[in-house]
């Protein structure tokens, strides 16, 4: 009775002791080593069976086949024929060129493409692709699916499409999977292709679209032009204009407005400047006439003799040599037989009458002089008199010219912009199926003969890995398990 109270007063520092060493209990190596070799049934079993189920799994999973392929973002035109005479290519600046290769990603990823390549490979009747389609989806139709089918069908497809940019590339990779390896290459090879089908067909319809509207400018800006050359043919009807074609210095052939009043307008103007020096030529010749000799100055003249008629001044030459020869004979008789001599009186009275004549005679040339001067005074008048009718007119015509003239470049420059419009539109339709894609296409996606799930070394690898850290977590829980009872008694 007496030593019943010591064994329970020296328990209770033990039991915290050995609480408190069981709460913060390290294992050395050795105790390790020990704890693995006590359990070593129970590691086996953990790490064995792990590594079976990894086994049945990949037994028993299908074959996942991955194929990939890679494009390139175009910098430069993918061929030398080209129409324009620039290509558009992407642009290689630091910041555009990400957003460029994040929009062709994304772009790639598209449902419109996703469906697409669904509908052109009728992935949905594909058991590689999706099991028991049919059955879950009965009226299930490519031209009008149920949005059910559809987001199922393209959410499958999403799953199954990897498309990524390489680093410090332009290069986009295009990664699909799917139990089938040629049909995983078939689809990755596909998306591209249906990308560069729809650039080419989005491009194709945006020129078609611009070249209908150009083809209604043109038609419009073609009445516009047929419109301003019936005017131009009615201004060429009313005021008998015409036009020639004459070559430039540039080699290049204009047309050059003819009009006949401007012509006659410029005839009259040369003739007038024409007959006004002559008046005063004739004016001036009177005037020398008057104060001098007027058969000198008709002599001194041999165009204007031909015009008064040679007859007077022949006759004035002849009296004036018929007067010179009695002078000659009177001074001769003279001197010989004196001033009374008979045949010096006959001469004397011949001699007044050949001055008498010749008198007569300038006054007759005197006459055709004024008679000149009077009709180049005339022939001044009338072609001013004219000239000033005319001017009236040529002003009226001057503004019809001028009409004509604007109305003529309009339709120039008419024609030349519709034959602008027209190669536009042709050039334009040809060029739409040479220029090239945005995209090169690196390396197309082939059939991949390894699958990439699910892969045997690395599950196990994983397997062995999780088995060993459970079995060990295994183990130290059943040693605390068991501990605990042990240090609880």
């Amino acid at each position: 009775m007496a030593d019943a109270p010591v064994p329970e007063i020296e328990s209770k520092p033990r039991l915290v002791t050995e609480t408190g060493r069981t709460k913060s209990h390290s294992y050395s190596i050795l105790e390790f080593a020990g704890l693995v070799r006590r359990r070593r049934w129970f590691l086996a079993c953990a790490v064995g069976g792990l590594l079976l189920l990894c086994l049945l799994y990949c037994l028993i999973a299908p074959n996942q086949y991955e194929a990939s392929a890679k494009i390139a973002l175009r910098m430069q035109p993918s061929s030398l024929l080209t129409v324009n005479t620039a290509e558009a290519v992407a642009p290689a600046s630091i910041l555009s060129t990400p957003l460029q290769l994040e929009t062709l990603v994304n772009v790639l990823r598209s449902e419109r493409l996703e469906w697409k390549v669904l509908t052109e490979l009728k992935l949905y009747d594909s058991p590689a692709f999706v099991r028991n389609f049919g059955a879950r989806f009965p009226r299930f139709t490519p031209e009008k699916p149920g949005a059910e089918a559809q987001s199922y069908l393209l959410d499958r497809f999403a799953k199954r499409l990897k498309v990524s940019t390489l680093p410090r590339t332009l290069l986009i990779e295009v990664r699909f999977r799917s139990k089938d390896p040629a049909l995983s290459a078939k689809v990755a090879n596909e998306l591209i292709r249906a990308y560069q089908t729809e650039e080419s067909d989005s491009r194709t319809e945006a020129t078609r679209d611009a070249s209908a509207w150009l083809a209604g400018q043109l038609t419009s800006l073609t009445a516009e032009v047929e419109g301003k050359e019936k005017r131009l043919a009615e201004l060429e009807r009313q005021h008998g204009f015409m036009t020639t074609q004459q070559t430039t210095a540039g080699g290049q052939p204009t047309e050059i407005l003819n009009d006949p009043n401007t012509q006659q307008l410029d005839e009259i103007g040369r003739l007038l400047a024409a007959a006004e020096g002559d008046r005063i030529l004739r004016e001036a010749l009177l005037r020398q006439a008057q104060l001098g000799n007027p058969e000198q100055v008709l002599a001194a003249n041999p165009e204007l003799q031909a015009e008064m008629g040679p007859s007077g001044a022949a006759l004035a030459q002849q009296l004036r040599g018929r007067l010179s020869e009695a002078a000659v004979e009177m001074a001769q008789l003279q001197v010989e037989h004196g001033p009374n001599y008979p045949r010096l009186v006959e001469l004397e009275r011949s001699r007044q009458d050949i001055e008498t004549q010749i008198k007569v005679e300038d006054a007759n040339l005197m006459d055709g002089f004024r008679r000149a001067w009077l009709a180049a005074q005339d022939r001044e008048k009338l072609l001013r008199e004219q000239m000033d009718a005319r001017v009236g007119e040529g002003l009226r015509q001057n503004d019809a010219a001028m009409q004509y003239t604007v109305l003529h470049e309009e339709v120039l420059s008419g024609r030349e912009l519709c034959n602008r419009l027209e190669g536009r539109i042709r050039e334009a339709g040809l060029s739409a199926g040479v220029r090239g894609s945005s995209i090169t296409v690196v390396d197309w996606a082939r059939e991949p003969f390894k699958p990439v799930t699910p892969d045997l070394p690395l599950y196990m690898a994983i397997a062995l890995f999780c088995g060993i850290w459970l079995g060990l977590g295994g183990a130290l829980l059943l040693d605390a398990l068991q501990a605990a009872p042990g240090v609880a008694e």
